[in-house]
């Protein structure tokens, strides 16, 4: 995400705390670089292992460990010492809130909030931004916003588990970290982060379906994306030239982390097989081509193998027909934004929830890792990237739709931070839910009360009705 360098930009000075610093930094942008804190994920993941990753845990438990082993770089304790005073913080929301105790240390700044992902479910708590799960899907479900009772109940047990066991799993272990770190009075987790003043949300209701937010929370989905693609290098640029007019190119990649050439055996040869098939369509691969060459697999004239490849460059030529993708989020708003179909393998955490979202927009198709095989990817393939084809026009609707802003995404982004700083923390949009207890809340004590006024009303009726009852036959008797 790219909005620090835009603010730099516009003026103000930034000290930015991460595991990627600027190659040339402007004067009034300051790296804190905590490099190698934590496993190096980029271009390191398998298959196998992100399909193993139970992501609950992972992302309660494993982001804990990394919170901790952030905390014991050396970098971090400038940070931790320093007397300087900055008048706004923006904090990442993901797994565990490692940095929830600065908010304390730097109490008085403002706080804004940036999440990669579309709303997490425990990210709406601390905002009192509407979760309803009736049609809500839930983060970790692979639902649409129209589902059937068993579905809504689901996705219903699931909102209240995952909510309820990150503000009591993941919001413990930061809360005795903090103690360490900033002292026996620093306040609980959930505290903290209630103090948010604004949620940018990678989302944007065109893909993610219409939901209640409150107005601190504001998509930016997109924001990452240039307003204009790179000059390709030279030797992909014309490899895409060169394709067919009629069937184009397809790029498959599977994103910055996981490595194609990891999957099984009979996988990889499916695609070889399926490329070699559909010449004189032409492939961009991401693969290590010499993994392929391990496997006994020839690379085809038609398929082009590269270690690293600009994927929003690619996805922006206009010989591009498809992206074969496990349906991260950044290449699925990369893809949406060029107006390219998907074929998409989800593998795991959101993409079981964004390559079904894309399924029912009529923009992709999903097959399954293990179900993979050449003629289901021939036939999947010509049926997508086909000329005249439903899934492109649908695909470059959906664009349309997606890119129909009164500013770009991350004009917005900027916009709305110089607003929390202008109105210093904007405490005018901060949600009075805030204050209330769950109970309050959900309204229980006043349906408790009517239940109660019900009941006692229903009672004094009975008591009275039966006196008078009582009292008219005893009247007669003595008649």
């Amino acid at each position: 995400m790219v909005e620090p360098l835009l603010l730099a930009a516009r003026g103000h000075n930034l000290t930015v705390v991460s595991h990627f610093p600027q190659k040339s930094p402007p004067p009034n942008y300051r790296d804190v670089s905590i490099r190698g804190s934590v496993p190096t994920l980029v271009n390191n993941l398998t298959v196998d292992f992100v399909r193993s990753i139970n992501v609950v845990f992972f992302m309660w438990e494993n982001t804990y460990q990394y919170c901790e082993d952030i905390f014991q770089h050396p970098a971090l304790s400038e940070i931790l010492t320093t007397n300087e005073k900055y008048d706004l913080i923006i904090t990442q929301v993901f797994g565990a809130d490692c940095f929830a105790g600065f908010l304390h240390r730097f109490r008085g700044a403002p706080v804004v909030s940036l999440t990669t992902s579309v709303m997490l479910p425990w990210s709406n708590s601390r905002m009192a931004n509407p979760d309803q799960p009736a049609y809500v899907p839930n983060y970790y479900l692979p639902f649409g916003p129209r589902m059937a009772f068993p579905q809504r109940l689901a996705n219903a047990v699931a909102a209240f588990a995952t909510t309820l066991g990150f503000d009591y799993f993941s919001a413990s272990l930061v809360d005795d970290l903090n103690r360490r770190y900033f002292g026996k009075g620093v306040p609980k987790t959930a505290d903290l982060v209630k103090r948010t003043s604004l949620m940018l949300v990678n989302s944007h209701f065109s893909i993610n379906h219409p939901r209640p937010m409150v107005p601190n929370v504001v998509e930016v989905g997109g924001m990452h994306i240039p307003s204009e693609p790179k000059k390709l290098p030279d030797e992909m640029r014309l490899f895409l030239d060169g394709a067919p007019d009629d069937w184009g190119a397809v790029l498959f990649t599977f994103g910055s982390l996981v490595r194609t050439e990891t999957m099984p055996a009979q996988a990889v040869a499916a695609f070889v097989s399926a490329f070699r098939q559909l010449a004189p369509q032409r492939f961009l691969w991401k693969v290590d081509a010499g993994a392929l060459a391990a496997m006994g697999l020839d690379v085809p004239d038609n398929v082009l193998t590269a270690d690293w490849l600009p994927q929003f460059d690619v996805l922006s030529h206009p010989k591009v027909r498809a992206f074969i993708s496990h349906g991260g989020l950044m290449g699925t708003l990369e893809a949406v934004h060029c107006g390219v179909p998907v074929l998409g393998i989800p593998l795991f955490a959101d993409q079981k929830l964004n390559v079904p979202n894309l399924v029912r927009h009529g923009v992709a198709m999903q097959l399954e890792l293990d179900h993979i095989n050449a003629d289901l990817l021939v036939y999947a393939l010509r049926k997508i990237t086909a000329p005249g084809s439903r899934y492109r026009e649908r695909a470059k609707e959906l664009s349309w739709q997606f890119r129909d802003r009164p500013r770009p995404p991350l004009e917005e982004a900027v916009y709305w931070t110089e607003y929390v700083l202008r109105h210093r923390g904007a405490p005018h949009m901060r949600s009075a839910a805030l204050d209330l207890a769950w109970y309050q809340y959900l309204l229980l004590d006043v349906l408790a009360f009517i239940a109660g006024a019900f009941c006692l009303s229903t009672t004094l009726t009975w008591v009275v009705l039966k006196r008078c009852l009582c009292t008219q036959r005893t009247a007669k008797r003595k008649r």
